[in-house]
Order: structure tokens, then sequence, then C-alpha cells
């Protein structure tokens, strides 16, 4: 019995002597224990990783009333992110096999005919999702989940041009004529057991030019007209090509038309030519950025509403516009 309680003694002693070091470290440099926690933390600061067959995943969508807490990744993370997307997926090219080099995309709806397809599906925030659609997004959509899927038509020989009077885009997949601006947007998809997946004519794949598909996706718009306040069109935007299929552009374009639809005699509901995808991005530092570059190769960080294409910042919402 005497021996157990002198290993007590011996346990308690050399416990309170080594919390005494522990004070007398944290003494001499009173940030110590600050600046572990800022080691720890910023080691884990963006850990994405992939969804794996059979793993379960939780999401939740937004209920009204609920609170979401979204926060912004810095400066040095989202240089650091950049830097992984390039060169992750610089080994990973794969050359866009139409018939010739000048290749854009345009939003599909409900067939791309003899073109070939891409589909971009984005996992989007898993907690609380707030995702949202209204009105025409053509063969694109938000599953009950609040993932996002967009469908292009890869269209050859870039027949699409500047128009009076308008501003719109098309996915840029190897054009390098025409346009005046382009406008390249980072998503910042789920983190957490990310289940992002691009196909090109039914193949997986991680770039198609200057766009990017992995845990985070990168898209790439050539725009036609104003970069900075593009005004929706008129009439003018009859000049739209007719490629065969009925297709979408990237824009608000027909927005102040009210008195005739563009194409048609009568005036339909707005909703059935216009409408956007609002996809809710990665609460928890969110890396999302968006870069437009000018025909003279100067580049801007911009954000909020874009011109009348996108409204870029914590969340991505995308203008779709029905043309043809």
């Amino acid at each position: 019995m005497k021996k157990i309680k002198l290993l007590v003694l011996i346990t308690v002693f050399t416990f309170l002597q080594s919390c005494e070091n522990s004070d007398e470290n944290l003494l001499e440099n009173p940030n110590s224990l600050t600046e572990d926690l800022i080691d720890i933390e910023d080691s884990y600061s963006k850990i994405e990783t992939e969804y794996i067959e059979g793993d379960i995943k939780d999401e939740f969508l937004f209920s009204k009333g609920d609170f979401k807490n979204e926060t912004l990744a810095n400066e040095e993370t989202l240089e650091l992110i950049t830097a992984k997307l390039n060169e992750n997926f610089s080994k990973q090219v794969v050359y866009n096999r139409t018939s010739n080099s000048q290749a854009v995309g345009v939003f599909k709806n409900g067939t791309c005919g003899a073109y070939k397809e891409l589909v971009v599906f984005m996992d989007a925030e898993d907690s609380r999702n707030a995702s949202r659609r209204s009105g025409f997004t053509g063969s694109s959509n938000i599953d009950y989940r609040g993932n996002v899927t967009l469908r292009f038509c890869v269209v050859d020989n870039n027949p699409f041009r500047n128009v009076t009077g308008g501003t719109y885009a098309v996915l840029n997949i190897n054009s390098t004529s025409y346009g005046n601006f382009t406008i390249n947007r980072h998503f910042d998809n789920e983190d957490r057991r990310n289940s992002n997946r691009t196909t090109y004519n039914g193949s997986r794949i991680y770039s198609l030019g200057a766009n990017r598909f992995g845990g985070n996706t990168i898209l790439s718009f050539k725009g036609y007209g104003n970069p900075t306040n593009g005004n929706p069109g008129t009439r003018g935007f009859m000049a739209f090509p007719n490629i065969g299929v009925s297709y979408g552009v990237l824009g608000d374009v027909y927005r102040h038309v009210s008195t005739s639809y563009p194409w048609q005699a009568a005036s339909p509901p707005r909703n059935s030519y216009f409408g956007y995808i609002n996809s809710d991005d990665e609460d928890s530092r969110n890396a999302n950025y968006c870069d437009r570059i000018l025909s003279n190769g100067s580049r801007t960080r911009v954000s909020g509403r874009v011109s009348n294409l996108l409204v870029a910042d914590r969340n991505t919402t995308l203008y779709f516009t029905k043309i043809k």
C-alpha cells in the first residue's frame, strides 16, 4: 500500500513539474502557443478531398431563416490554389477534337445535333446549399442537392462576331479569332469529398483549352461587346449565327426588349428566353476569383456584376439567353 502511495506521489510531482516547465516556456515566449495554432490552422486552410465511390456526402439545402457563414481565403491561399491548378493540369492537356482550331462552346438547349458535348458537373457547397435557377437555362440545371451541371455544345469554326448594341460571351475552347475580351471565372467548389466531374464527348477530361476541371473549376469565356458595362441589344441581335440547333449564350442579352421577341412576331414571357443559375460555392475560406483580360493583354481582377454576363463574388450567378 505504501509503495502504491509512493508511486502516486511521484506521478503527481512529475506532472506538476512538466506543467511548470510548460508555463516557463510560455512566459519566455507568450506567442508560442498562438503561433503553433496559426501554423496548424494555415496548414489546413484549404483541405480538398475527392469523393470516393461509396462515401456518404452530407448535403443540406438552405432553409429560410438559416445563417450561412461564408469566409474568404487570403491572397496567399488564392495564389497557391491557382499555381496548383496550373501545375496539376499542365501534364493533363486534352486537345480539342474538332475539325479545326477555332472552337467555342454554347449552352446546350435540348440537343447538340452533330456537335460534341461538354458536360461540367460542379459539386456545390454541401452545408445549407442555396443554389438556385430561374427561367431559361437550356439543358443546364441544378440537382436536388444544389449541385450545378453546365452543358455546352462545342461549335467548330467560331461563327460568332461582335454585334451592334450589346454584349455576350461563349465558352472559349481554342478560338483565337474575333471577340475583344476574355472572362476567366474560378469556382471554388465543395472542399470535402469533392465529386466534380467533366466529360467531353463522353470521356472524362481535366482541361480543355484554358478551361480547368478538377477539385475546383475554371471557365474561360470569350466576350463580344463592352467588357465593362454591357447593355442588352434589340433587333440587331438577329445577327447571331444559325448553327443548326437551338442554343444559349452567356449574358442578359435581350433585357430591354419589351414590345417584340427578337426572332418572333409575338412577345412570350421573359423567362422563356432569359434565366440564370446561381451556384452556392464553397463557404469556408472561399477562393473564388474572376479575371477580365482585354484584347491588349491587360488583366484586371473583377468582382460583383461583370458587364451583363455574370455576378462574381463568394458565389456565382451566370446569366443565360436563348438564341434561335
